[in-house]
């Protein structure tokens, strides 16, 4: 997790935690226009949160219905697949 926050930080991504769910969601109400705030990044974090609880949702599935080892897999390869994606199309900043 702790590489995770890192890189999220080094490419520039300081609005959307990934590692801390809950910043996300007060970043979310704190800056929406019902709290005072000026909404800007709102669907970024809303997509941020609907993606996680998507992840959250296909390992649980994965884990229920086809065992530890197959959503272990499945999440390896996805982080396998993200690390390629982020060397071939990454950014110097």
């Amino acid at each position: 997790m702790g590489a995770q926050a890192a890189t999220a930080r080094k490419i520039g991504l300081q609005d959307i935690i990934t590692v801390v769910v809950t910043s996300t969601i007060t970043g979310l109400a704190a800056e929406s226009r019902l709290a005072g705030g000026t909404g800007q990044g709102n669907s970024r974090r809303v997509a941020a949160v609907a993606l996680i609880l998507a992840g959250a949702a296909v390992g649980a599935g994965l884990l229920l219905w086809l065992g530890l080892g197959f959503g272990l897999m499945v999440a390896g390869s996805i982080v396998a697949a993200g690390a390629v994606v982020g060397h071939v199309y990454g950014r110097d900043v």
